[in-house]
């Protein structure tokens, strides 16, 4: 937070930052309201300019360590954010409270102080035990970090991958949420009587040691299918409740194309679970999300185009293959159009669930009837920018 803010460090992103946050304590004060000791400092920072003056991380004073300070200046002076972070641990004992009153002997009556408690655990605090402080949570962060990324587009992409990271490791911790949520019994029995407990756990959930997956990239009917076709293995943990995954594709498949200039876009199948292969056409280097980031799809909308014409030929063509073997579906995969739809086509099986062997002969047959139309599709999408590039040139 404090590097985000910090005019220092990258004065553009800090301008961005700086007024998504003001944006963010805004929209919180008009959904919650805010004690009447907070009132003037919050109209001080409605007014402020965009970016902070200067930002300090974990400084330490007469009562403690302030997590971040910064101070804004505005028409009617300037106003100093006090910002506490917590994740699961409680406020200590008049912990934000003590700090107000310490920076307040310190700036006098010339700097307005706003105190923040910001709690983003899953049981976060209803109330700070200072009077005037905002307690902002879990979803105020994400609201920042959303608008923050919308403001990015394309002019910080280093950063815009930071801020992505954060905003899929809130998606993961309420996933996690929701599992505990949902298998709490599991939970606590893995907690009560390990080892046996978490191999419970992992059968109901996940594929923990990855040992299916393993085995079917070991199968020699698969490796041979993968060198018949010239096609690369690239092994991943997956982050929505399985241990691991793996994709694979042709080097061909993957277009970086100058006029693009800030992404480009991949075809490849991928692994989703036992017996069930996908086909998709993402964004390169990939970034989830994109139908909550207005700013970045904008930002994206060439690369997202071909991905779009892509993804609709390909679901087109892959739906008439024969249905009796590979079961080729689109049920839930999303409508083309969206930004953040990936999965051309489903290939789905329960037998090939059954058994690694079982999975990797229904990958092979499904690759086989499949690769062709995928170098196709791809080669007809390049010809096309080519001839793009080609006009815009003459």
């Amino acid at each position: 937070m404090a590097w985000l803010l910090d005019p220092n460090v990258n004065p553009g992103v800090a301008l961005l930052a700086g007024d998504a946050l003001r944006r963010t304590v805004a929209d919180h004060h008009r959904s919650h309201g805010a004690a009447a000791d907070a009132e003037s400092a919050l109209a001080a920072l409605a007014g402020a300019s965009a970016a902070a003056r200067w930002v300090r991380r974990e400084r330490k004073i007469d009562v403690g360590r302030l997590d971040v300070e910064a101070e804004f200046v505005g028409g009617v002076g300037p106003v100093r954010l006090l910002i506490e972070n917590k994740i699961d641990s409680a406020e200590g004992h008049r912990q934000l409270g003590r700090y107000a009153r310490s920076v307040r002997g310190e700036v006098g009556n010339t700097t307005r102080v706003l105190p923040v408690l910001w709690a983003i655990g899953d049981q976060p605090p209803v109330r700070s035990s200072c009077a005037d402080a905002l307690v902002l949570r879990r979803a105020d962060a994400r609201r920042w970090l959303l608008d923050l990324a919308d403001g990015l587009a394309t002019a910080h992409g280093g950063v815009t991958v930071l801020v992505n990271g954060y905003l899929d490791a809130f998606d993961l911790w309420d996933l996690g949420a929701r599992l505990r949520a949902t298998h709490w019994r599991e939970i606590e029995l893995a907690r009560r009587s390990p080892p046996d407990g978490w191999t419970l756990v992992a059968d109901r959930l996940v594929d923990v040691d990855g040992g299916f997956c393993r085995e079917v990239l070991a199968d020699p009917a698969f490796i041979s299918c993968l060198a018949r076709h010239d096609l690369r293995t690239h092994v991943f943990r997956s982050t929505l409740n399985r241990a691991q995954r793996f994709n694979f594709k042709h080097a061909s498949w993957q277009l970086r194309q100058p006029e693009f200039q800030v992404a480009g876009f991949e075809v490849h199948y991928e692994m989703a679970d036992r017996g069930e292969l996908f086909v998709h056409v993402e964004i390169s280097p990939y970034e989830g999300g994109l139908d909550r980031k207005p700013g970045r799809a904008a930002a994206l909308r060439e690369p997202l185009g071909s991905k779009r014409r892509v993804l609709e030929t390909l679901r087109a063509r892959l739906l008439s293959l024969p249905a009796a073997v590979l079961a080729p579906s689109v049920k839930g995969l999303g409508d083309p159009a969206r930004a953040g739809t990936l999965a051309a086509v489903r290939f789905s099986s329960a037998a090939a669930a059954t058994t690694p062997p079982a999975c990797a002969a229904f990958f092979v047959e499904a690759v086989d009837h499949s690769v062709a139309i995928l170098h196709e599709e791809v080669q007809s999408e390049r010809r096309c920018l080519a001839a793009a590039a080609a006009t815009v040139t003459r």
